[in-house]
């Protein structure tokens, strides 16, 4: 009966061990799943903080940026393109050059006969030509005849009775400063000599009143 006795203790005493050792693993679990979720909410707000702060970097470079843009671009309305210079003949073999034109709006024309859309255009010319006669202190046309010989140039010019003033590019140099690979090829320049801009191809007159009208500030 003794030993009976001895084995139930020993057994219940057993038992009560096993039961206490699970029972502080539990606790020991449950600590460390505790530690685990403040790591992770702790790790998750640092994530959220930094995200937070890099978005305000990126918001302070973009504003930075807008603001250099801002900065540049102003420079460039301050900095106008000067219009390169040049002396050409007319049809009564004047020198006319360019710079001498300061005070007028310059409307620069490059053409040759054979081109069939600046024959087209130069009605439209002689029309603005005629329309701001009155104006011709401030306003002249250069009709840029590029490397045509100079007695077809004058016949063409007679045939149709235009009265804008017609220099002779005979080597092509100026209408390559320009730019006028194609033809016709138009540019604007105003009182100061600064370039306001260029057109390639076959201007209407509607364009070509817009374009002067513009730049006489009309």
């Amino acid at each position: 009966m003794k030993k009976i006795l001895l084995v139930l203790v020993v057994v219940m005493g057993i038992s009560l061990v096993g039961c206490n050792s699970l029972s502080e693993e539990d606790k020991l679990l449950n600590q460390i799943e505790e530690k685990e979720t403040v790591e992770n909410e702790d790790t998750e707000k640092e994530v959220i903080e930094e995200e937070a702060n890099q978005e305000e970097k990126t918001e302070e470079v973009k504003e930075d940026s807008a603001e250099d843009n801002s900065e540049e671009v102003g420079e460039a309305e301050k900095e106008p393109i000067k219009a390169v210079d040049f002396e050409l003949q007319d049809l009564d073999g004047n020198t006319v050059k360019l710079s001498d034109q300061e005070g007028k709006v310059v409307f620069i024309n490059f053409w040759a006969t054979w081109c069939g859309y600046c024959v087209e255009e130069m009605p439209d010319m002689q029309k603005m030509y005629e329309e701001y006669e009155l104006t011709r202190d401030d306003f002249i046309i250069l009709a840029v005849n590029v490397a045509e010989d100079k007695g077809t140039v004058e016949s063409f010019i007679e045939e149709n009775d235009f009265g804008f003033t017609v220099l002779y590019d005979t080597d092509g140099k100026v209408a390559q400063q320009y730019y006028a690979t194609g033809l016709p090829t138009t540019w604007m320049i105003d009182r100061e000599g600064n370039v306001i801009g260029y057109q390639p191809g076959m201007l209407r007159e509607e364009d070509m009143r817009a374009i002067i009208e513009t730049t006489l500030g009309l």
